[in-house]
């Protein structure tokens, strides 16, 4: 997946372009951040057959778990992590999106997969 190539580059560097941050790696980590928040719920994807796991909270991708913990040291000042779900408005959105697939193929799954804690989430990236 995607993911692990990413997780396997950042074993080899510090960031995804070399030793300097950039842009780029400022907008992977706003992805990472929002990744286990609000992605994962809305979109169902710990139902999905390529998933191996949450990225801050899980230790299936150790090297995007660590980038993410230096980037969240360098921009939390900047963040708000509890207003990723009021951009989302997330309990509506999920209930939506999941309607909306099911109409769609009724054959795919129905999933009722729990919203992650964002305290955790938050405690991850400081640790």
């Amino acid at each position: 997946t995607k993911l692990q190539e990413l997780n396997d580059l950042l074993g080899k560097r510090r960031f995804l372009l070399g030793n300097n941050l950039t842009g780029v790696d400022i907008f992977l980590a706003m992805f990472l951040f929002r990744f286990d928040a609000c992605y994962t719920p809305l979109f169902g994807l710990s139902n999905h057959g390529a998933f191996v796991g949450s990225i801050l909270t899980g230790d299936s991708y150790p090297n995007l778990k660590g980038y993410s913990r230096e980037l969240y040291q360098e921009l939390k000042s900047t963040l708000k992590i509890q207003g990723f779900r009021q951009i989302f408005r997330l309990p509506c959105a999920i209930s939506f999106t999941r309607q909306a697939i099911h109409s769609i193929d009724a054959s795919l799954p129905s999933t009722n997969e729990p919203i992650p804690d964002l305290n955790q989430i938050v405690t991850s990236l400081e640790e």
